[in-house]
């Protein structure tokens, strides 16, 4: 065995096979979008954009947490991701506000929202509804209807929503790729605009309804009630419910397989349109040239003169160019800091090794002194005391008085006694008397106990000191007499009279 989940890969970049295949051309030159929010929208606005994403998908992302970024943000990845479009979604005390933007210049369009409808509330109204996980793996048809007037918002409106989408190559298109379709249909009469969203369902024509059932259905229909197949196939009043009701202009012959049961090649075959929500009633508010803001080339319900939008232009150039000059000193205060910084790194930098040299310096320096021979050294002491005399000797102060004399007393006494001890100890163990050799090594010894007994006793206090290791705390006037310390208190601390003692002891006594 292994190590433990040495098998199972993680899910990385480089165990992802997906991430090893260029994506094709055709696809890194489709429209991709954002589809956010700003600011307090509520829930039923989330859930709206969440519902948009699924509009725009595949080339949109559907997972994007947005929360915190500012438009700045999203215009800065927006390149190296190769977004191209921006769909931003606001909410007011007025009314929601949906604005669609082109990467990175603009320009920039903004819808009011009138009224909306989301996904669930439609495919609730459905009796039968039509979803599948891959009727999103490839981006819709775009539908425009009435947007031939002449109007400047209104062209640059087709535009944008042209070029938001998937542009779709007619030799090359295989028609099992179209399974939805997004429409935007304009109103001339209140100057609205209606977005819907389908799924593209084909379905064949011309056969009767048990036929169809046996072929549009994997499962058999029941025909218990029946007494022959013959009357399930070619019974009157079994014709197809629908082919009544479908306009002659969605019948179409099928140029290419499509996957579904019952249609097949140059066959007739019908199209039907299944909503899948959401619902918008949009309305154009304002055009921008620029990205989020800019000039305002349309307005719905402001209207100024040539001198008014003159005045205006002037006013945004100055910002503009104010911007810029205010971006450029701090530009240049933020170098400053920066060369100042390593200047300042680069002085403390030197000091460090100035004084690392320094140091090495006075540590070599040290080692020479040190490496003298000990016996240059003592032939130097030895003069220096030969030159003074033994006067030098006498003036020496000697710290509590007469106890060094004393120390060095007691420690020669000590070495005799260690001399005594050792002669002993060899009359004992060998039986002989000790020779000169031995005698010599023990008075060497000796004098080397004197001398450590020299150097290590310990000091003696003077008159009027503390012995060394008492305890300080307790003064001399602060003594008490011991009648007086153990006398006894009660749990405060007081004294007790003497009645409440005689008590106590006598109670003591008699339970003894």
């Amino acid at each position: 065995m292994g190590k433990k989940g040495r098998g199972k890969k993680g899910k990385t970049r480089r165990n992802n096979e997906a991430s090893k295949t260029l994506e094709p051309e055709e696809l890194k030159r489709a429209a991709h979008s954002f589809v956010v929010s700003r600011g307090r929208t509520g829930k039923y606005v989330s859930q709206l954009v969440m519902n948009f994403r699924k509009v725009m998908e595949p080339f949109t992302a559907s997972q994007l947490k947005a929360k915190g970024t500012t438009v700045r943000d999203l215009a800065s990845v927006a390149g190296p991701l190769g977004v191209t479009h921006l769909c931003l979604f606001t909410r007011s005390q007025i009314a929601t506000y949906m604005k669609l933007a082109k990467f990175p210049r603009g320009p920039t369009i903004t819808f009011r929202v009138l009224d909306y409808t989301l996904s669930r509330d439609v495919l609730h109204s459905l009796k039968r509804m039509v979803t599948y996980s891959k009727q999103f793996l490839h981006g819709p048809l775009l539908i425009l209807n009435n947007f031939s007037g002449a109007e400047q918002h209104l062209q640059l409106t087709a535009t944008m929503l042209q070029n938001m989408f998937p542009v779709l190559n007619v030799h090359k298109l295989k028609l099992n790729t179209l399974r939805r379709a997004v429409l935007f249909s304009y109103n001339a009469s209140d100057g609205t605009i209606d977005f819907r969203h389908y799924t593209v369902k084909v379905v064949p024509v011309g056969i009767s309804r048990g036929v169809k059932k046996l072929v549009t259905r994997p499962a058999v229909p029941n025909m218990g009630r029946l007494q022959d197949m013959a009357d399930f196939v070619v019974k009157a009043g079994y014709m197809s419910e629908s082919e009544g009701e479908d306009d002659p202009s969605s019948h179409v012959e099928l140029a290419q397989p499509v996957r579904s049961r019952g249609n097949m090649v140059n066959a007739r075959s019908a199209i039907r349109l299944i909503e899948l929500g959401p619902r918008l009633t949009l309305q154009v508010i304002k055009a921008q040239s620029g990205l989020v803001g800019g000039e305002v080339l349309f307005h719905q319900l402001i209207t100024k003169t040539e001198e008014e939008i003159e005045a205006t232009r002037l006013r945004r150039e100055q910002r503009e160019q104010l911007k810029a000059r205010r971006r450029a000193e701090q530009q240049s205060n933020v170098e400053r800091k920066q060369a100042l910084k390593e200047e300042l790194k680069q002085r403390a930098m030197d000091g460090m090794k100035r004084a690392m040299a320094a140091a090495a310096a006075t540590n070599s320096g040290s080692s020479d002194s040190e490496g003298e021979p000990e016996e240059d050294a003592a032939a130097s002491d030895a003069e220096e005391g030969q030159e003074d005399g033994p006067a030098a000797e006498t003036s020496k102060p000697s710290a509590g008085g007469d106890s060094e004399g004393s120390v060095t007393e007691e420690g020669e006494e000590d070495g005799e006694e260690d001399d005594d001890d050792d002669a002993e100890w060899y009359r004992k163990e060998v039986g002989q008397e000790p020779d000169e050799e031995f005698r010599s090594l023990a008075s060497g010894s000796g004098g080397a106990s004197r001398s450590v007994a020299k150097r290590y006793t310990k000091k003696r206090p003077g008159p009027g000191e503390p012995p060394r290791g008492a305890k300080r705390g307790r003064r001399e006037e602060d003594k008490t007499s011991a009648a007086e310390r153990w006398k006894p208190r009660n749990k405060r601390g007081r004294p007790i009279s003497g009645t409440k003692v005689r008590r106590k002891q006598t109670a003591g006594a008699g339970r003894r």
